[in-house]
């Protein structure tokens, strides 16, 4: 009974020296989707970014998911997409001066500096 009791364990840690989870994709924790969208954010790649915070967004409208896919937008140049959400954004909150200065932002970087003088005053 003592050798059985013994060879268990021994044998469990032999085992556990065998095992490299970074060997096995399928045994490491996946990442969530907005720790990678921020990543990929980080490292210049917004169009992957972009369709992660889309999603994101959808999901949960956090000004935190707003405003990743904003700086994603911008990033991409895709100023249409950005003016939509902006003003979807200020259509659905109370407080619009925040996507007022936004969409004042896009047409500055549009450049249409005349109706980006008309968002700030």
């Amino acid at each position: 009974m003592i050798f059985l009791g013994l060879a268990s364990p021994l044998l469990h840690a032999q085992n556990l020296k065998l095992f490299d989870p970074s060997k096995n994709a399928s045994m490491r924790p996946k990442k969530s989707k907005q720790k990678l969208a921020t990543e990929y954010y980080a490292s210049g790649e917004y169009q992957k970014a972009a369709t992660l915070f889309q999603e994101l967004y959808k999901e949960n409208n956090s000004s935190y998911f707003y405003r990743y896919l904003l700086y994603c937008y911008v990033q991409l140049e895709e100023y249409k997409k950005a003016e939509k959400m902006i003003k979807k954004a200020a259509k659905d909150n109370d407080k619009t001066y925040k996507e007022l200065a936004d969409l004042g932002y896009i047409r500055l970087k549009k450049g249409d500096a005349e109706k980006a003088a008309k968002m700030f005053l």
